[in-house]
C-alpha cells in the first residue's frame, strides 16, 4: 500500500484563497460565506493562493470613513496571480478558507500594488484583528496605523 503524502501546515495553519464566481460555474462548489450568506458564491475546488505564499500581514486604519484594512504582503508569484485574476472577466473575488472551511469572501479583486494586497472594509478594529489573527506568526499585531 503506498504511503499518503503529508504536507506540513504553513505558518498560517492551512489558510488559502480560492477563485470565486457569482454565477454557477462548472467544476465549482456553491459556498455560503459568513459575510455573504444570502447568496452562494461558486468556488473553485483548488487553492489559487496557498498560505505559504503570504509573507506578512498587518492591521491598517481606521481610514477617513472609519474602516480598517488588513494588508497582506505576498510572494511575487502570488502577486502575479492576483494581477492576472483582476484582468479576467467573470471572477467574483477570492474565497478565504482555513483548513478547508469558508471564512470570508473577498468580493472584488482589483489588482495589486507591488506585492501588497489590501483587504478593505472591516467595520471595527476587532473584526480586522480577527482576520489578522488567521495569519499567526506572519501578523504584526502592534498598534493600528
Amino acid at each position: 500500500m503506498p504511503a499518503l503524502a503529508e504536507f506540513p501546515l504553513d505558518a498560517t495553519s492551512g489558510l488559502e484563497l480560492r477563485i470565486a464566481h457569482l454565477n454557477k460555474t462548472l467544476g465549482c462548489d456553491a459556498v455560503r460565506f459568513p459575510n455573504q450568506s444570502a447568496l452562494p458564491a461558486y468556488v473553485e475546488r483548488n487553492a489559487y493562493i496557498r498560505g505559504n505564499e503570504f509573507v506578512a500581514a498587518r492591521l491598517v486604519g481606521p481610514d477617513i470613513d472609519g474602516y480598517y484594512s488588513v494588508e497582506l504582503e505576498v510572494r511575487q508569484s502570488a502577486a502575479k496571480k492576483i494581477d492576472d485574476l483582476a484582468k479576467t472577466n467573470g471572477a467574483a473575488g477570492l474565497g478565504v478558507f482555513r483548513r478547508g472551511e469558508p471564512v470570508q469572501l473577498i468580493q472584488a479583486v482589483r489588482g495589486i500594488s507591488g506585492r501588497t494586497l489590501s483587504w478593505h472594509g472591516f467595520e471595527s478594529q476587532q473584526a480586522a484583528r480577527m482576520m489578522l489573527d488567521m495569519f499567526g506568526a506572519l501578523a504584526n499585531v502592534g498598534q493600528a496605523t
